[in-house]
């Protein structure tokens, strides 16, 4: 599919232009008291971009087709929906069923399946929505994107970095320049919706519970965005809110006086969430697919014997992760061996190409990080620490929940290396946080 034409090369520098005269205004007008923090923003920001072009011109000279190339395909036949008659424009709100009866009703049945999911009809929303000011072009319309998931990103930054100011370059390692995550948020993909929905929900909700400001104005954003999030990918949604009320609840712990009521309170509140999930399961499993207990079971084996076919036909990644036993222990003992294949893995001779071996590169940097961190605190010390501070037992949670879902459903490192975006930054920020507390104390 020919997807960039002469008007892409015409409009790239008109839109990176744009974007960073906008980068520059917010930067003069809330990093100005801050060098180090204005260095971090304009590099981060000026890889985004990069990795846009890149992105750009890898979908459309090497992959030739895809997850990107169909949200773009289909947001600008609805963007011309929109032309053919303006009350199509309610298809930005109506659910993805009511614009794919329409587009039956005029005859267009392409991308059957892929529209009767929500998830992936919101990317071709904003390419629709964006093309009214982006002239329906790809190239536009990536930077835009890009943009957005680089302020996502900054925001969890700028989230961290009010907890811990010393520790700048370190956040700066985890959130802006992990290249897994500067690349794959850098297009038209579900993924960059994600990771921009995270970083607004966070740093609201930090502002809330740490700083008590502007509390109505947050509280809105994190409904906005958890909304958003839950319609593109709602097993995110579901598994980054119970963290974000766990972190809640040990921060109200610290405000609790009464031993006897400070040592119920985490089996309260343990079986408080076990409710919680119990209750609300039935109304989850519609919108959770592979993710729930019951369907999860009944898709691993299919899912790796098709990426295993796959694999023998196409050289593709993938990997095994053993033996499946049907039950909540039994998929609880892949833990380990799963955690590691999302976290460490490709190993750098698992890599069957050179985008695989940038992957293969991250890991071996997070394992080798892993392990400094781990015999530096003795092993002893660095649980001690990640069981007595808030933030780190959040990212703790929040990341080795996450990867073991992703990582059981999709025994692909091809997939894998986008899937697990969400998590890998909270894993690698965790593992900062503690290696400075280590340095704190022997100092």
């Amino acid at each position: 599919m020919q997807i960039m034409s002469f008007w892409d090369y015409v409009l790239l520098p008109v839109y990176y232009f744009i974007l960073s005269r906008l980068v520059h205004m917010y930067k003069r007008k809330y990093l100005s008291h801050s060098k180090e923090l204005q260095f971090y923003f304009t590099w981060c920001f000026r890889l985004k971009m990069l990795c846009a072009v890149t992105f750009v011109l890898l979908t459309q000279y090497y992959f030739k087709m895809g997850d990107t190339m169909m949200y773009f395909d289909e947001g600008v036949n609805l963007h011309k929906y929109f032309f053919k008659d303006p009350a199509n424009l309610r298809f930005l709100f109506a659910p993805c069923t009511d614009y794919w009866d329409y587009k039956v009703s005029v005859g267009n049945t392409d991308y059957e399946g892929y529209l009767l999911n929500e998830g992936n009809f919101m990317p071709m929303r904003l390419v629709a929505f964006l093309s009214f000011f982006a002239f329906r072009n790809f190239t536009a319309i990536t930077l835009i994107f890009s943009t957005f998931s680089f302020f996502g990103l900054w925001k969890l930054f700028e989230a961290f970095v009010k907890l811990y100011p010393k520790l700048k370059r370190k956040m700066a390692l985890s959130f802006l320049f992990l290249p897994s995550v500067i690349f794959w948020c850098s297009t038209i993909l579900k993924d960059t919706i994600c990771i921009t929905c995270i970083g607004m929900i966070l740093f609201s909700f930090f502002e809330v519970i740490y700083w008590d400001k502007k509390v109505r104005e947050h509280l809105f954003r994190l409904v906005f965005f958890s909304f958003i999030l839950f319609l593109t990918k709602p097993y995110i949604a579901v598994v980054l809110i119970p963290c974000c009320f766990i972190l809640f609840m040990l921060n109200y712990k610290e405000h609790i006086t009464n031993p006897l009521a400070k040592k119920l309170f985490i089996p309260f509140l343990l079986v408080l969430l076990w409710g919680g999930l119990y209750l609300s399961s039935s109304a989850l499993e519609t919108v959770l697919g592979d993710f729930t207990f019951t369907s999860m079971t009944e898709s691993i084996e299919r899912k790796q014997k098709s990426f295993e076919l796959i694999a023998k036909n196409d050289g593709g990644s993938f990997f095994e992760i053993g033996e499946i036993v049907p039950t909540p222990m039994g998929l609880l003992s892949l833990a380990p061996k799963i955690i590691n294949a999302v976290f460490f893995r490709p190993y750098l001779w698992e890599s069957s190409n050179a985008i695989m071996l940038f992957s293969a590169l991250e890991s071996l940097a997070l394992l080798m990080l892993f392990i400094y961190t781990l015999l530096r605190a003795k092993f002893i010390y660095f649980f001690t620490i990640l069981f007595t501070n808030n933030v780190v037992i959040f990212c703790f949670i929040f990341s080795v929940i996450f990867a073991f879902f992703v990582g059981i459903s999709t025994p692909n490192f091809g997939s894998l290396v986008r899937y697990k975006i969400p998590c890998t930054p909270f894993f690698c920020a965790m593992l900062m946080i503690i290696s400075s507390k280590i340095r704190k104390s022997k100092n």
